[in-house]
């Protein structure tokens, strides 16, 4: 997210931010990579399907122009999500595509953490009962439907490697 939040400050919007262009090097500094779909002029009025169909933000698929930066934050949403369940939350958002985002649109995706269960795991609990009310809360701010809801990091000034709790 501080990756994403550097290129944010600058105008740019990734267009592509996925656990593949994320790469890790001297310990814990994370690059981005593949810029193919960066967005460096008129951020907020994007155009065109951008990233991997499990990252991409839903207004893609229902609005002409959408704003980048929102799509980038909902991108690291799926990141969050991939990195600690070692799944994505869904296949696509396409609309009428995957189940699972379905789902989550029409309940919220608080419900979709409760529904859904791991399967690796004999007891079939609900994927929440893995996760911290910090880390839930901080995949329902990412991963809003509305864009508008979603957190701006290029308005954030936060380390986090310090940071605790995540407040929007």
């Amino acid at each position: 997210m501080q990756a994403v939040r550097a290129l944010h400050v600058r105008g740019i919007a990734h267009g592509d931010i996925s656990l593949e262009n994320a790469l890790l090097r001297y310990g814990s500094q994370v690059v981005l990579i593949d810029f193919a779909m960066a967005v460096t002029e008129n951020v907020e009025a994007a155009t065109g399907h951008r990233g991997k169909p499990s990252y991409m933000a839903p207004e893609m698929f229902v609005q002409r122009c959408y704003d980048g930066l929102a799509a980038d934050v909902f991108s690291c949403g799926v990141c969050a999500y991939a990195l600690a369940m070692g799944s994505y939350p869904w296949s696509s958002t396409r609309p009428n595509a995957c189940l699972a985002f379905m789902f989550a649109q029409r309940f919220g995706l608080t419900e979709l953490l409760q529904r859904r269960r791991l399967t690796a795991s004999r007891q079939r609990a609900p994927i929440a009962s893995y996760m911290s009310p910090t880390f839930q809360q901080l995949l329902v701010s990412l991963l809003k439907m509305d864009p508008a809801r979603r957190p701006k990091f290029h308005h954030l000034s936060w380390d986090l490697q310090k940071t605790e709790s995540f407040s929007w």
